[in-house]
């Protein structure tokens, strides 16, 4: 299973069903130097590298436009790839409104520190890139790499927010592995990468051993340390030139799905707090009951959305109420046909009911059970009116009690 790393509850990896949401005003921070639209961004002069580099050298050059993504509720990690443009992670801010994200530049110094508020330009659901546009237009932003040969086994260096359970941010923190396949999670390319990241990195960059932007981190394993997964640059570069054309009408339509999606991907945040350990029973239940009751308000807006019927699915197997949640998992399956797991899930709450069917008939039919086992034995019946045959007891001509030959309901 792979999970997402942003700080905060994580939730499911999601499926991403395109659905028109409704008109909405775009929501705009009120004190935000705003781009002019129509005119094309110009991309920023080209560095030529001179080969590999020592990762302090690295990590010097680019940590200035390496940023922290902070809302209410998550913090995420972010660059800049443009002037006055942060890219980061659609999941890193999917459930928080755009008025309470804030972006800010750990490593820089003074006024470029920030933090400041953002609009947002574009979003890439299916490939999990979203685009923020700050008021502060002079870091320096990072080069990705435009054709880049795939090489196993060569250095990479990432760089994030860490944010680790209870403890203080770990701002700007770096780790290093190596590049080790590429891969496919949902349909969508990956690199798969050997190296310790943790929750807080989604949206950081992943460097090349020249310093170059490789990929843009997003997933690690749950239960492997050391892999990880980043976004491939070709991907990154199609959404980079995408934001550059500077379409209104794109811009809007980001804000207003953002907007519309957002109710989901809050009652999905709370999915992995019904299954805590440690918790009162009483108190789980009243978490399942309150994220169904937010998971069928979700289903009238988007009745279309597989993850929302996964979500109430899961909030009715908390209650253990297993036919109801299978009944979601269906239509779930038959929203999003391409998913898998959902398939899987469904086959195995299939089986669990005829499990529990059977033992329930068991239980209906045990004293037939019984009575036909009798017959075979060939002891009376239960039907027939007669005493159990008993034995002599010993050295004596009495018919005194003896075990009965009955056989154990046990």
């Amino acid at each position: 299973m792979l999970i997402y790393l942003f700080c905060s509850v994580v939730f499911s990896v999601a499926s991403h069903i395109t659905q028109n949401p409704p008109s909405a005003p775009a929501l705009l921070s009120q004190n935000h130097s705003r781009r002019p639209y129509g005119k094309p961004i110009p991309m920023p002069e080209r560095i030529e590298r001179q080969g590999d580099r020592d990762t302090e050298d690295i990590v010097a050059e680019v940590e200035g436009a390496v940023a922290q993504i902070r809302g209410k509720k998550s913090i995420g990690s972010g660059f800049s790839v443009l002037p006055g443009i942060v890219v980061t992670n659609v999941h890193v801010i999917a459930s928080e409104e755009l008025d309470d994200i804030k972006v800010l530049f750990p490593s820089a110094t003074g006024a470029k520190k920030g933090p400041f508020p953002v609009r947002l330009l574009y979003e890439d659901v299916e490939r999990d890139l979203a685009f923020l546009e700050i008021p502060a237009k002079n870091h320096v932003p990072l080069q990705v790499v435009q054709d880049y040969p795939f090489r196993r086994d060569q250095r990479v260096i990432a760089i994030g927010s860490l944010g680790l359970d209870e403890h203080p941010v770990l701002e700007n923190a770096v780790s290093e592995g190596v590049l080790s396949t590429q891969t496919e999670v949902e349909n969508q390319a990956y690199y798969q990468l050997s190296i310790s990241i943790n929750p807080g990195d989604s949206g950081g960059p992943v460097l090349t051993s020249e310093g170059d932007v490789l990929g843009v981190m997003t997933l690690k394993g749950t239960h492997i340390e050391g892999v990880a997964f980043c976004i491939p640059h070709e991907a990154l570069n199609q959404a980079i030139e995408n934001v550059r054309q500077n379409d209104p009408a794109v811009m809007e339509q980001a804000r207003n799905t953002h907007e519309f999606r957002m109710p989901l991907h809050r009652a999905l945040e709370r999915v992995p707090l019904l299954f805590q350990n440690g918790i009162h029973p009483e108190e789980l239940q009243q978490r399942a009951l309150e994220s169904l009751e937010e998971f069928d308000a979700v289903a009238q807006r988007m009745p279309r959305e597989a993850d929302v019927f996964w979500g109430r699915g899961q909030a009715r197997l908390a209650l253990n109420d297993i036919q109801k949640a299978l009944e979601d998992f269906e239509t779930a399956t038959q929203l999003a046909p391409e998913r898998e797991d959902l398939a899987e899930l469904c086959d195995k709450l299939h089986q669990e009911l005829r499990e529990q069917n059977a033992m329930t008939d068991k239980r209906e039919a045990k004293p037939a059970f019984n009575q036909d086992r009798f017959r075979r034995m060939g002891a009376p019946g239960l039907d027939q009116k007669k005493e159990p045959p008993r034995l002599p007891a010993a050295n004596t001509g009495s018919l005194d009690s003896t075990p009965s030959m009955w056989p154990s309901d046990s």
